[in-house]
């Protein structure tokens, strides 16, 4: 075997000795050969290096390749051959000179391997000037039948020992001596093909590790957010999919301890094969290699030339595909469940590391599930605990607030950002705590941020904190919210009334995960859980432009909402025992509950101001009863907005004798209702802004007899309820 050429790039300084003599043309037509090949270079150059140099886009390259060098070789087919796995040349780019010859791209031919890889094909240039009287080798003289070829030029394309493919030069209608020189431009030209293969590989398995980690930093962030078990096995075949190209994807559930896999669950890249392609269920044998593998943890590969013969037969016929891949899910070493992916070509299949990829996406999910298992045993334990525990730990125990919990106990279980909505005093800063003390990071620190009273200034100090110097240049901090919180839960209330300018940079500190304080250099990055509330009119805020449709959506990935007391009504009882005890217990002995006809009127009564208003009513009812129960005389003085059957529900009726704040708040609470809650309506329609509105709800009863107890600890009490 003759040593293997040493080629050299084509250049202007060196395509004078591109060819050896050549005793078949004088000296001026081989001149014209090396110009015409130095031309086609040229143009090869000029019209493919955009393909490589602004995208990579191989098929292009390659189509474009064999077009130019067809036209410059002036043969009658041109193409470029891979080899599959499955022991098959796949013709996959072509060129034809004429639209009489037929064509072949899609093609395959069998062919045998160690023909194919033999030294003297797989390294060197082969030609043969005409089949019909030189002496070739017999499963080359059937592949030229193949294809009408009377003369033909194959060169290789190889990068080191691997042989990525075979550049066939045909003369399909008569003998043609294939020179030294077209040979070696032929060569030179796989040699720069060969290159582009391999700056191919090298960014599009850099851009699919980009894609596989953002797949996967994508898909934990969906399984923590989903808690349906085929909503998350859905999720995953989707993506698999997507990254594998196979045709169609499906998951079985084992039937433990049988041997059966039954498939719920489908998806196909082609809608009309969805329901087809994959079996209701898979039966193994006891003894079956495949199911052995599938149970250890293995993935397993079945294709043309795979070595299970029986079951692959088998498999391969239930599938109606050429190949296939069944992968196992396991869940604490137990296997799970089954993974199936499909592809009906034969030549198609799983890439090089596409099955690494596979079992990384089914590992992570299989943590997931894991985790998922232990986090509904927490739940459910604690939801037992919540039955047997005294009250006064929850706001509501009828069904309507118990999912509201629930929903509460899934968000503290995911570490994940939450967003608490409903009508102010309905609960949502009792809620928050409830998350933060049910999480992972119920040890820490919990810091509340009441956003609708600050100021941009007041809110980047006390949030973000500040640094200043003294005249020596000495620097001091004045640490805010956020670095004295680290590792803890900061729950923002009310962050759509926060102001456009401190939005944005809570937009920016979600975004980039780190801030600045005031003055400072000094970089604090975000390691909080963080929680957020908003009202009941925040379409309203998003619609008038006051609340920042980004941040809307970055807050809310995580939603739970707060009922009104009106719509849980059975609760009240409840809350009124609590309410009452906790009277008791500060200011000594008081009513210990409400009687019959004082719970029904309470239960008709529609709440505007929800807890906190029930909180405050009977706070007040209760300081001035002697009774051991409250009646409804004890309460209606305290309830002016109580609904009356002889009067217009839009008229306000006011008992006499009520002092001058009790009948502002009662105004403004019945205004607050006939306004949908909606707080900057309520403003303009009082008259008030909404600071000052936002005042008088919060200090009903800023005068005070000399017996009366501070109204302050009342708020903050109530405050720390609501």
């Amino acid at each position: 075997m003759p040593d293997r050429l040493t080629l050299k790039p084509v250049t202007h300084e060196n395509i004078m000795d591109i060819t050896e003599p050549n005793t078949h043309l004088d000296h001026t037509a081989a001149i014209r050969q090396k110009l015409a090949f130095y031309e086609a270079w040229e143009r090869l150059v000029t019209k493919i290096s955009p393909l490589v140099s602004r995208a990579i886009h191989l098929e292009g390259f390659l189509q474009a390749t064999v077009t130019e060098l067809g036209q410059l070789m002036a043969v009658d087919r041109c193409n470029l051959m891979v080899y599959s796995h499955q022991g098959t040349l796949k013709i996959d780019h072509e060129y034809l000179r004429s639209a009489d010859l037929p064509p072949s791209v899609g093609l395959e031919l069998p062919v045998n391997r160690s023909f194919l890889l033999s030294s003297s094909y797989k390294y060197e240039p082969y030609s043969v000037d005409d089949l019909q009287q030189d002496d070739t080798h017999p499963e080359l003289h059937r592949l030229c039948s193949a294809f009408g070829t009377q003369a033909l030029l194959v060169v290789p394309v190889s990068l080191g020992e691997e042989l990525l493919a075979l550049i066939g030069l045909h003369h399909a209608h008569h003998p043609h001596h294939w020179t030294p020189a077209e040979r070696q431009f032929i060569q030179s030209l796989a040699d720069q093909i060969a290159v582009a293969f391999q700056y191919a590989r090298l960014y599009l398995e850099k851009e699919r590790e980009v894609k596989l980690s953002q797949l996967l930093l994508k898909l934990i962030d969906a399984l923590y957010r989903r808690r349906d078990m085929d909503q998350v096995l859905a999720l995953l075949l989707d993506h698999v999919l997507d990254l594998l190209r196979a045709d169609t994807a499906g998951f079985g559930h084992l039937d433990l301890p049988g041997h059966t896999v039954h498939f719920t669950i489908r998806r196909s890249r082609d809608p009309v094969l969805e329901d087809s392609a994959i079996p209701d269920k898979l039966a193994f044998s006891p003894d079956s290699e495949l199911f052995t593998k599938l149970s250890t943890g293995s993935h397993v590969l079945v294709s043309g030339d795979s070595q299970q013969a029986h079951d692959g037969y088998r498999l391969r016929k239930t599938f109606d595909a050429a190949t296939i891949v069944l992968a196992p899910l396991p869940i604490q070493n137990a296997l799970f469940g089954v993974m199936v992916l499909r592809w009906r070509k034969p030549g198609e299949g799983p890439q090089r590391d596409d099955l690494a990829v596979l079992e990384s996406i089914l590992r992570q999910a299989g943590l997931y599930f894991e985790r998922n298992q232990l986090v509904a045993e927490i739940l459910h334990l604690k939801q037992r605990l919540q039955e047997v525990q005294p009250f006064s730990v929850v706001a509501g125990s009828g069904r309507r607030y118990r999912e509201t919990i629930r929903g509460a106990l899934d968000a503290a279980a995911a570490d994940l950002p939450v967003c608490i909505t409903g009508e102010s005093g309905s609960g949502r800063s009792f809620l928050a705590e409830y998350i933060h003390k049910n999480s992972r990071r119920d040890q820490t620190l919990f810091r509340k941020i009441a956003c609708h009273d600050m100021t941009p200034a007041l809110f980047r100090e006390k949030v973000f904190g500040r640094s200043f110097q003294d005249r020596s240049g000495k620097e001091y901090s004045v640490p805010g919210i956020f670095e004295t919180t680290r590792g803890g839960t900061l729950y923002f209330h009310e962050v759509d009334e926060l102001a456009l300018e401190s939005q944005g940079e809570l937009m920016e500190l979600l975004d980039t995960g780190y801030l600045y304080p005031e003055g400072s250099r000094r970089r604090i990055y975000l390691n909080h859980r963080l929680i957020f509330s908003v009202g009941a009119g925040v379409s309203t805020q998003l619609e008038r432009g006051r609340f920042h449709a980004d941040l809307w959506t970055a807050v809310a990935r995580l939603q739970v909402q707060v009922p009104p007391l009106r719509e849980h009504a059975e609760d009240i009882p409840h809350l009124a025992a609590f309410f009452l005890k906790n009277l008791e217990q500060e200011e000594g002995p008081r009513p210990t509950g409400v009687s019959t006809e004082a719970e029904a009127l309470l239960r008709r009564y529609h709440w505007p101001g929800n807890i906190r208003e029930l909180r405050h009513l009977l706070e007040k009812a209760g300081r001035n009863t002697t009774g051991p129960l409250l009646t409804a005389a004890d309460l209606i003085p305290y309830m002016p907005e109580l609904p009356r059957a002889d009067t217009d529900p839009a008229q306000l009726v006011i008992p006499l004798g009520r002092s001058l704040s009790e009948i502002e708040q009662a105004v403004i609470r019945q205004t607050l209702a006939a306004c949908g809650h909606d707080k900057q309506k309520t403003a303009r329609v009082l008259g008030i802004s909404r600071k000052t509105l936002y005042r008088k709800l919060a200090h009903p009863n800023p005068a005070r007899s000399a017996g009366d107890p501070d109204p302050a600890r009342t708020v903050r009490s109530a405050d720390n309820f609501v």
